[in-house]
C-alpha cells in the first residue's frame, strides 16, 4: 500500500514467482504473546516466565542455530512488550477463531489472520475489534521511516476491522476504536482511523491493481 509503482510491480512478481515456503521468524513468540494477552491475570510474573523460557532456548546447544537466534531475537520482542504495557493496560483480549477465512477484495484472496480479539463493553453493548502483531524491528529511526510504519499500521488495523466485520463478531458489535496493529518492537499501537471506510476502499483498489497485473508483472 505504501510502495511506489515500481516497487508494487516487484512485490507482485516476487509473490507470484515464489517457489519455496520460508520458516517464519518470531512464530513461537507470537503464539506466546497471544497466550499472555488472553490470560486474565496478565501479570509481570507471566512475562518474566516467558523471558526465562526464551533465554534458556537461546543458550540451548541442542537446538539449531536458527532456533537459538530466533529465541535471542524473541527476547527483544518480549522486552519491548513489557515497556509498551502501559499502551494496552486494561485491554481485554480473547483468542480468535482458529480458522479465519481470507477476505475477497477486488478479485484477490487476502489472508488476514488476527492474532487476538479485543473486546469492551460500552453503553450496555459488547464491542469487538481485531489485533494484528507486527514484531519486526525498525531498520532505521528516521522520521520518514516512522511515518511509513504508521501508514502500514493504519492499513493493517483497517484490515483487522474488515476481518472482524466479515463474520467474526458473533453477537458483538465490530468497532474501529479497538482494531489495531501492535507494532511491538517500536512499542507503538496503530489504531484503525476514523476514516477507515476510505482506507478500506484504498485497499480494495490496490487489490484490483494486483489482480490486473498478476499475469503481466
Amino acid at each position: 500500500m505504501v510502495a511506489g509503482a515500481t516497487g508494487k510491480i516487484g512485490i507482485i512478481r516476487q509473490s507470484r514467482d515464489a517457489k519455496t515456503v520460508t520458516t517464519t521468524r518470531y512464530s513461537k513468540v507470537r503464539d506466546d504473546i497471544k497466550g499472555y494477552l488472553c490470560n486474565a491475570a496478565r501479570t509481570p510474573r507471566l512475562l518474566d516466565a516467558l523471558r526465562n523460557k526464551y533465554a534458556s532456548m537461546a543458550n540451548d546447544t541442542a537446538l539449531g542455530s536458527w532456533a537459538r537466534e530466533d529465541a535471542r531475537l524473541s527476547l527483544d520482542v518480549l522486552a519491548s512488550l513489557a515497556r509498551m504495557e502501559n499502551r494496552i493496560a486494561g485491554g481485554r483480549f480473547l483468542a480468535p477463531p482458529v480458522k479465519q477465512l481470507p477476505l475477497m477484495l477486488g478479485g484477490v484472496s487476502v489472508s488476514v489472520n488476527l492474532n487476538v480479539l479485543m473486546v469492551r463493553e460500552r453503553q450496555g453493548k459488547e464491542e469487538v475489534g481485531g489485533i494484528l502483531f507486527r514484531l519486526t524491528k525498525a531498520d532505521e529511526e528516521t522520521d520518514a521511516a516512522a511515518e511509513k510504519r504508521q501508514q502500514i499500521g493504519s492499513f493493517a488495523a483497517t484490515l483487522a476491522l474488515m476481518q472482524v466485520q466479515s463474520g467474526m463478531a458473533g453477537d458483538r458489535i465490530p468497532h474501529h476504536q479497538i482494531c489495531a496493529s501492535f507494532d511491538i518492537q517500536c512499542e507503538d499501537v496503530h489504531w484503525a482511523p476514523r476514516n477507515y471506510a476510505a482506507k478500506a476502499r484504498d485497499i480494495e483498489n490496490e487489490c484490483r491493481f494486483i489482480a490486473a497485473m498478476w499475469e503481466t508483472a
